[in-house]
């Protein structure tokens, strides 16, 4: 699981400030994984993340389009460094398309997919939504899922 110190899993955050270690949300979703932080924006942080990558046998990345590509970690460039790789990636708007580097989060997806107003009674005035939120963690755990249930994915 790679992070950013500077935006790390927000289930990190649960526990309080500056106690990114102590949150059981943050446990209890990411047992068996080691955490390293790498910042991607530096040729160092992207020579480590490729070399991740070649020992790996699933890549999952939810950046907004466009990001995996400029930080070298995008299908053709990851599929050509390990071809046995399962590639999963992840964007709240598309991979491509004229709104696909538009970033966002879980509660963004509601609005945008109309989520809200479908999470409500007919008869009230408008729409209500919900507290619970589809948030971009769910990424990394979905498409595994998907891929490991029988017949897998088509």
């Amino acid at each position: 699981k790679v992070e950013s110190r500077i935006g790390p899993d927000f289930l990190r955050a649960t526990a309080g400030p500056g106690n990114l270690e102590g949150s059981p949300a943050f446990a209890a979703s990411n047992r068996n994984k080691r955490s390293i932080e790498l910042d991607l924006r530096d040729a160092a942080g992207r020579e480590t993340l490729l070399a991740l990558i070649d020992k790996a046998d699933v890549f999952i990345e939810n950046f907004a389009g466009g990001v995996a590509e400029r930080f070298g970690a995008g299908y053709d460039a990851v599929s050509a460094r390990n071809p046995a790789l399962v590639y999963g990636s992840s964007q709240m708007l598309g991979a491509w398309g004229p709104a696909s580097a538009y970033s966002g989060f879980g509660p963004s997806n509601h609005a945008i997919s109309g989520l809200a107003y479908l999470w409500t009674h007919p008869s009230n005035p408008k729409p209500e939504g919900t507290s619970l939120v589809h948030p971009d963690h769910l990424a990394g755990r979905l498409p595994p899922a998907l891929i490991a249930a029988p017949g897998g994915v088509s």
